[in-house]
């Protein structure tokens, strides 16, 4: 598989588990044309060939693969939206704080609307099983393991594994590639007395290059479109995603709010919380229906 076929693949499972996995988007479509002539398929190791004269005097032909040589993509995106604070349907106002300590506000930031099924692992760790993608002739079944842990004053989430499921060629890659994420919600009153809310989202990838024609260009070929294809998607998902999280919020205080027995909340800071620890059953093995 190329280096170029797994960024797309990469890419693709961000499309669609970016933290918060609200990466099941159109613009998945757009990442898979990148380099589209780039097959899938096991490529050829870039070696050369040297001659030894063995102990007998026989001169043996040697193989000699070159060496591992990684790309290592990095992007980030920072954001700032005005966050405003939602009163449930007794005009009691409900922070967002809140909402992101409910299995509600756990359920969101994985987006499990998107998800084939979701494990909760322990440890505030979720495992996430994205929908079979096709990609050419392969069937690729991502897996991503969350962390997913919200206070008072922030909410986190990071990605402590990710994998591909599929035939021998598909999972073959797992041992090529290496990813990170790390999505960090935080909240804050202005100089100006005005609450926002800052995300910050970072990503990144190391991917090795073994295929012709990237054993021949310099590692920038690989890292500078791979780069620009992250940023873009970032770009994009991240103002989906905040429109997405708001969305659940408002749809939370409105309908859920009142049945949890929440602490009294004027608007600021709650002063008490639930934990993640405190994950109800339909949060451990949670089937997503089509």
């Amino acid at each position: 598989m190329g280096v170029a076929a797994r960024l797309r693949n990469y890419c693709a499972l961000s499309t669609a588990s970016t933290p918060t996995a609200m990466l099941c988007s159109p613009l998945t479509n757009r990442v898979f044309n990148w380099s589209g002539s780039t097959f899938l398929c096991t490529g050829a190791k870039f070696a050369t060939s040297s001659s030894q004269r063995t102990s007998a005097g026989r001169e043996e032909k040697v193989v000699i693969a070159a060496s591992q040589r990684r790309a290592n993509l990095s992007v980030r995106k920072k954001e700032r939206v005005p966050l405003p604070t939602l009163s449930d349907p007794t005009g009691m106002p409900q922070h967002l704080s809140v909402f992101l300590q409910q299995p509600a506000g756990t359920q969101s930031m994985l987006n499990t609307k998107a998800l084939q099924k979701c494990e909760y692992l322990g440890d505030d760790v979720f495992r996430c099983f994205l929908p079979k993608l096709t990609l050419l002739n392969f069937e690729v079944a991502p897996i991503v393991d969350l962390f997913v842990a919200a206070s008072d004053i922030d909410c986190q989430v990071e990605m402590r594994s990710c994998m591909f499921s599929g035939s021998k060629a598909v999972e073959d890659q797992n041992d090529r590639f290496s990813a990170s994420l790390r999505n960090h919600l935080t909240w804050q009153y202005t100089s100006e007395g005005d609450q926002v809310l800052d995300l910050d989202t970072e990503l990144k990838v190391s991917l090795e290059v073994y295929t012709v024609p990237f054993t021949m260009l310099p590692l920038s070929a690989v890292e500078v479109p791979g780069n620009a294809i992250m940023q873009a998607m970032l770009d994009r998902l991240i103002p989906l995603f905040l429109d997405h999280l708001f969305v659940d919020y408002k749809k939370w205080v409105d309908e859920e709010a009142l049945k949890v027995n929440l602490p009294m909340n004027t608007g600021n800071l709650p002063d008490s919380s639930l934990t993640s620890n405190d994950v109800p059953d339909c949060l451990h093995s949670l089937e997503i229906s089509s």
